[in-house]
């Protein structure tokens, strides 16, 4: 394709430049992608078509693709519900600073082991209902780790 010069004062070159040949600020002959490439680093032009032969041109047009943005979510993950031993393995552990980590979560407080534990229970229930309208996410059971 032939390429016509844009830049100011150079609109109306006659002579050789970058080994192509310009009368009036266009090209005599087509001149090859590469060529136009260089050229258009050099000084502002077009090829016949309208479009910038220029390499950062080039670098714009393939990044500037629209981005797809997905509706998918991950699901949920299912709730870790922790069964009574579980629960007395971490009091006897960390405490009822153990304890009170896993029930912070669930809303419950309370000033004693014992009662924490049957609070968590009761909170990790899901709420009783005479039909439920669908089937519950399965919960992972954490058991005491066997020695």
């Amino acid at each position: 394709m032939k390429i016509r010069l844009l830049q100011p004062g150079w609109e109306t070159y006659t002579g050789n430049f970058g080994g192509v040949e310009f009368v009036d600020g266009l090209s005599v002959a087509d001149a090859h992608t590469r060529e136009a490439a260089r050229l258009a680093n050099v000084v502002r032009c077009e090829l016949e078509d309208g479009t910038n032969p220029s390499a950062s041109q080039a670098a714009l047009d393939s990044q500037g693709t629209v981005m797809q943005v997905g509706s998918d979510r991950a699901p949920a993950p299912a709730p870790v519900k922790y069964s009574r031993e579980a629960l007395e393995e971490i009091a006897g552990a960390k405490g009822i600073k153990g304890l009170r980590e896993i029930g912070d979560p669930l809303s419950v407080k309370a000033s004693g082991i014992a009662d924490l534990i049957d609070l968590i229970l009761k909170a990790q229930q899901p709420a009783t209902a005479e039909t439920p309208a669908t089937e519950p996410a399965a919960a992972e059971v954490v058991a005491p780790a066997a020695e």
